[in-house]
């Protein structure tokens, strides 16, 4: 009775396991959609264990591990599925389109288009599934071949026309041509038709509004599929940062916790939550991140970018000197603009000023348009005093980006200091022109024209200075603010009148200096005062 019981029960279970077995396929991979990589092989390695010799469970935790960017595991699963080809055809088909695809990514196309072609064969083309999944390498491959992946598609598509599987690797291949983002919203839309439970669609459709900048659509889509399943991660994650591109920073942080909270907390997971400290401004959340993350496995160099990002809004110069030399040495390929700007700024901080200029000339170079950053090259210069190279970069903003008043304004200076004072006096017109209200520009240029005309006999400097008092003088908390412009403009015209013999004039002007600097030697010395 015993030994007949035991029987029962290992038929029950075989018979249950034949029914769960479905259930747990798709648990394990929900869990890949969730990018719940660790959750998936777990599932998958369980079902391996009840069913050792299924190629289409390895193939299914072969994907797990290379999503995981497990590559060596993921073709020893590959490997060994496909070995079973003689005696499980179709299933083991699966595992020949995972060796494919890592032959594709090692750019041995027609070695892996072979092990397509032996794929679909040995599913007498009649499994869209393994159209889809060759369809997906195409895709998603850093060299796509978006041409035969809608081959495979359509082939998919006429074996099984009510997949909404199809529309959304459809929509995926139009994601990568230059405007196909209509044509792919269509796709996704049919796919919700399809299947409308499934938030993948709207999911996606929520990203390309969300990188089209139309924020509202984007969130609505965001929304609907939050609303289709609560539990599906990276729409959180997304909606966090359409959040802060929202400026809705407390919902940001809100449901990117949330995304943290529910996802995998993996590498790749934390890199991304650091990223996001960073983009809202939390830089010491975000460098404090960084270096646990760099405990456990310091390879990626973009964790080197985001610690010397941090490390420099942190203040800590230094260490972005060294986070960022890292990370140079680590990437060649994919350095962007910010990279050289931070580099350069980080080794301004360290007085590393040649080093500076180089990164932020290398940032303009790679991007054209940030031409605010030769002021940054320029402070350099002036900081160095090679003011008349100081000009130059300030000329090369106004230039590039159009000239405010505090770009004349700088550049005037430089241009003063550089013992250019024609063309001092020049920046200084424009600065009044863009900025009348400010007394700056005429002291400035009552500066420089008193250097042009040094020995007063133009008067070049002197309705400059008049100007200077008269703006002044009329507010007696700019006199409090501004009593040392205003001491220099009465000396200037006290002096100029005495080159003038007017010293009726220039006893007004040296009276009225010593009442704000009652110790100023030269007006003593003028009226004759102790």
């Amino acid at each position: 009775m015993k030994r007949f019981k035991l029987s029962f029960l290992i038929v029950v279970a075989t018979t249950i396991s034949s029914v769960l077995s479905a259930q747990n396929i798709q648990q394990g991979v929900r869990a890949l959609d969730n990018e719940k990589y660790i959750l998936s092989k777990s599932i998958f390695t369980g079902l391996i264990n009840v069913s050792p010799n299924d190629p289409e469970l390895l193939y299914r935790r072969g994907m797990a591990y290379y999503m995981a960017g497990a590559k060596d595991s993921a073709k020893a699963d590959f490997d060994k599925g496909a070995s079973m080809s003689a005696t499980q055809q179709a299933k083991a088909a699966f595992c020949f389109v995972g060796q494919g695809m890592l032959l594709h990514d090692a750019k041995s196309f027609a070695e892996a288009k072979a092990l397509f072609t032996k794929a679909i064969s040995f599913t007498d083309q009649k499994d869209a599934r393994i159209y889809r999944a060759i369809a997906w390498v195409y895709i998603n491959a850093e060299t796509k071949d978006i041409p035969e992946a809608m081959n495979m598609l359509a082939k998919a598509l006429l074996l099984d026309k009510k997949s909404a599987d199809n529309q959304i690797l459809m929509g995926d291949a139009k994601m990568t041509e230059i405007g196909g983002a209509g044509k792919a919203v269509s796709y996704y839309e049919a796919a919700m038709e399809l299947d409308p439970k499934n938030p993948i669609p709207p999911y996606k459709i929520g990203d390309i509004y969300f990188a089209a900048r139309n924020y509202e659509e984007s969130l609505a889509a965001f929304q609907k599929a939050l609303n289709m399943d609560s539990t599906f991660v990276p729409q959180y994650r997304e909606l966090g940062e359409l959040y802060h591109a929202m400026k809705r920073t407390d919902d940001a942080k809100k449901t990117y916790a949330k995304y943290m909270e529910l996802a995998e907390p993996n590498l790749n997971t934390m890199t991304r939550y650091a990223q996001f400290l960073f983009l809202t401004k939390d830089y010491k959340g975000a460098g404090s991140l960084i270096d646990q993350i760099m405990q456990s496995d310091n390879s990626n160099p973009v964790l080197y970018r985001l610690l010397g990002y941090s490390s420099y809004e942190n203040g800590a110069y230094p260490k972005a000197v060294e986070a960022l030399q890292q990370f140079f040495s680590k990437e060649t390929k994919k350095v962007i603009t910010s990279d050289y700007e931070y580099m350069g700024k980080a080794y301004s901080k360290t007085n590393q000023d040649s080093l500076a200029v180089i990164n932020l000339n290398k940032a303009i170079q790679s991007d054209t348009t940030r031409g605010d950053l030769h002021t940054d090259i320029a402070d350099i210069l002036y900081k160095s005093k090679k003011y008349a190279d100081a000009a130059s970069e300030y000329q090369l903003k106004i230039d590039s980006k159009g000239g405010k008043a505090a770009d004349y304004f700088q550049m005037g200076q430089a241009l003063f200091k550089a013992k250019k004072y024609v063309t001092a006096d020049s920046a200084f017109t424009r600065l009044i022109e863009l900025n009348s209200k400010t007394h700056l520009g005429y002291l400035w240029r009552g500066r420089a024209n008193s250097q042009i005309d040094s020995t007063m006999q133009g008067g070049g400097a002197k309705p400059f200075y008049e100007k200077v008092v008269e703006m002044i003088s009329a507010d007696s908390a700019m006199v409090i603010k501004y009593k040392k412009d205003l001491a220099e403009a009465y000396d200037y015209l006290g002096n100029y009148f005495v080159q003038k013999d007017d010293m009726t004039s220039a006893k007004t002007f040296f009276t009225k200096l010593l009442e704000i600097d009652p110790e100023n030697k030269n007006a003593k010395t003028a009226l004759g005062r102790k």
